[in-house]
């Protein structure tokens, strides 16, 4: 703080008067706000030449003490226009962030890299970026608010398909999943030459979304067709993910015998393969592979099989990536007769969607508890 008022032509002394009124306490050398809003309200009071003067120096002040993530955050509020050095520390910054769990911030400086930079290409590749990390944290309504606007406008092909992967996943809880897989199969046949493995993802997760709609044919269909994407794809672990949801799809489809064999072992390796930072299908994967126990009566495997992704999603902070998995674990619970406690993780689920501002799927949530609530007897609450 004391470089930055040097350079602002200042010194401690000047934050004398604010410390006299309680606004600033100062501590060797720290300087606290007595309240949040009052930080706002006095940066608002500013013109807006002396808050970019402010952040200027704030940044240089932050950099020399060796705080650069700070210092570039600082630095980009400084500028008026776009500035492409900026949006590439800034980028930098978002990846820091997003390995580190802090998911809301790797997103604003995503977003903030995006209206910084000169290119086009960058701006939909950090749009998408963001996109990803708002859809991971659980946040699907910003990612649709990011994405809709951009698929529309970018002309490479191999984005569009790109951005349909996290919109159409998106989609499938907040519009429905008709939409999701109409989206989904558009996107995979129009890059299945260009990228077979992007086109088999594509599909993977339109089988998903059509077997979240119990259009049972369609899903199969969807399934074999990713297969065959990713047969022509020199990418391994497209490859398990496409044959893993047909084998999953036939299940649903009343393949037989046959195909419950596959089931235990998809489960297994598509959670040893489960990436916490990236997503090729592998939660998704595992939530049908519990689905499939759970109508074979295997309670207890699916519950457990279910909880390792949801303790996974949790430590990463990706709410996105575990939605289906609490979903189905609940209704697993409900099925073997642990109403209680069926009913106290969905209510952990509500008050952790409400805790971090993603509300998006009370109306799926708000359903289950309702019928574990019919269940137990509690007719008003259900009412």
């Amino acid at each position: 703080i004391t470089a930055a008022l040097a350079d602002l032509g200042g010194g401690p002394d000047d934050l004398g008067p604010a410390e006299h009124r309680g606004i600033v306490a100062l501590s060797g050398s720290r300087v606290r706000w007595r309240h949040p809003l009052l930080r706002c309200a006095v940066h608002q009071a500013l013109a807006a030449g002396q808050r970019r003067d402010l952040h200027r120096a704030l940044s240089a002040a932050t950099a020399a003490a060796g705080a650069d993530d700070r210092a570039v955050w600082h630095l980009a509020e400084s500028v008026t226009g776009p500035d492409d050095d900026i949006a590439d520390r800034l980028t930098a910054t978002a990846a820091s962030a997003y390995r580190r769990g802090a998911l809301a911030a790797a997103a604003e400086a995503y977003e903030q890299a995006a209206r910084l930079t000169t290119s086009t290409v960058d701006r939909d590749r950090h749009l998408l970026s963001a996109a990803d990390v708002c859809w991971a944290g659980g946040d699907f309504e910003r990612a649709i608010f990011l994405l809709n606007p951009a698929i529309d406008r970018t002309e490479d092909p191999i984005c569009r398909a790109r951005m349909a992967v996290i919109l159409g996943q998106a989609e499938a809880w907040m519009s429905g999943a008709h939409r999701s897989a109409h989206r989904l199969e558009e996107h995979a046949r129009a890059v299945a030459d260009l990228a077979p493995d992007l086109a088999a993802l594509l599909m993977l997760h339109a089988t998903v979304s059509r077997l979240m709609t119990l259009d049972v044919d369609r899903a199969l269909d969807n399934a074999g067709t990713a297969a065959e994407f990713a047969d022509r794809a020199d990418d391994a672990a497209a490859r398990f993910g496409a044959h893993a949801v047909r084998a999953l799809a036939a299940f649903f489809a009343g393949g037989g015998p046959p195909s419950e064999l596959a089931i235990e072992p998809i489960g297994q390796v598509a959670m040893a393969g489960l990436d916490d930072k990236g997503d090729q299908g592998g939660a998704a994967i595992v939530s049908l592979c519990a689905y499939a126990q759970l109508t074979r009566g295997e309670a207890d495997d699916a519950i457990d099989l279910l909880t390792q992704v949801i303790d996974r999603s949790d430590a990463s902070g990706m709410l996105g990536r575990s939605a289906l998995a609490r979903m189905v674990r609940a209704d697993a619970l409900w099925r073997t007769g642990r109403w209680p406690e069926s009913l106290a993780q969905m209510s952990h689920l509500q008050s952790l969607q409400q805790a971090t501002s993603r509300p998006q799927l009370r109306a799926c949530a708000s359903a289950v508890v309702t019928r574990i609530e019919a269940g137990l007897g509690h007719e008003l609450l259900v009412r």
